[in-house]
């Protein structure tokens, strides 16, 4: 909720800024669980990758993993000196609808699938 929406009153703003900055201590303070990668290539690809199976060996035999078995409240993706954070139910709801995808490189092959950082971005109430 925006100023704008809210006309600039700060009877309505200031619980709506105190539930953000109760969230923001929960992250920081351990409370909530996350889960931290690396997406430094994000803004080439317009995308993240998000993965839900491996395959350790390269032996055709994938596995759950990543999202599919994270026990992390929330998936923090570090893009280069930015963070940007999303609830893991949230994203796994997101996986039902995006374009699924495979990283074939080196000796442990993964799949998953790609989240538009502009889908992330149009998520922000």
């Amino acid at each position: 909720m925006s100023l704008r929406e809210t006309g600039g009153s700060f009877d309505i703003d200031l619980p709506h800024g105190q539930k953000g900055e109760a969230l923001v201590k929960e992250l920081l303070f351990g409370v909530k669980r996350v889960e931290v990668k690396r997406q430094d290539r994000a803004p080439q690809f317009g995308s993240l990758y998000i993965e839900t199976e491996h395959d350790p060996g390269a032996r055709g035999l994938y596995r759950p993993s990543g999202l599919s078995i994270t026990d992390a409240d929330y998936w923090a993706f570090v893009i280069g000196a930015f963070v940007v954070m999303a609830p893991t139910v949230w994203l796994r709801e997101q996986g039902k609808t995006c374009r699924a995808v495979q990283q074939a490189d080196g000796s442990c092959p993964t799949r998953g699938f790609r989240l538009p950082l502009a889908r992330l971005m149009g998520a922000v109430p």
